[in-house]
């Protein structure tokens, strides 16, 4: 995601310069103004593959291997769409979840409405993929991720240090 911020901080500071230098009546050869203006049909290509990281489309990687489970949506298979499961995770050092899309099996769909009763509980789900396996039954054969989920115990917090002056509290 990083890769694509510092693509499109250059991509709308290169347009900028771009257009104050180009609309003040410059004198610089037609084939400078032609091919500036072509690098600037390039740079909105280039934008438009990156904006993809930032609105909410499910990522092309592969699920990490283990995650905090955050929700999912499931599309079941018919006549004309495979099926899919979305799944939003939180990797360990990320804040912010991530969408990935996984094929559609009927074990990972139970496996994630279980985990999001869970969630709705209270609870922390944490997921690990465990291996990949063959998915039979489509055309070809497709790799199949399993998964497993499981309730994060809850968080021991350190004892409170009373301020400077103040006993602690036995209780």
């Amino acid at each position: 995601m990083e890769i694509s911020v510092v693509g499109l901080t250059i991509m709308f500071g290169f347009l900028t310069v771009l257009l104050l230098s180009l609309n003040l009546r410059s004198n610089w050869h037609w084939l400078v103004k032609a091919g500036t203006i072509l690098l600037a049909g390039y740079f909105w290509v280039v934008a438009f593959f990156s904006i993809s990281a930032f609105v909410g489309l499910p990522s092309p990687d592969t699920m990490p291997e283990d995650f905090t489970f955050v929700w999912s949506t499931e599309r079941e298979p018919i006549k004309r769409f495979p099926g899919a499961i979305y799944v939003w995770v939180i990797t360990d050092g990320d804040k912010v979840p991530r969408a990935y899309k996984l094929p559609y099996t009927k074990d990972l769909h139970k496996k994630v409405f279980v985990a999001k009763g869970m969630i709705c509980a209270g609870e922390v789900i944490r997921g690990k993929k465990l291996h990949i396996g063959n998915l039979r039954g489509t055309r070809g054969q497709m790799e199949q991720p399993y998964f497993e989920f499981a309730i994060l115990p809850p968080v021991e917090l350190p004892p409170k240090i009373p301020p400077v002056g103040q006993e602690m509290d036995p209780d």
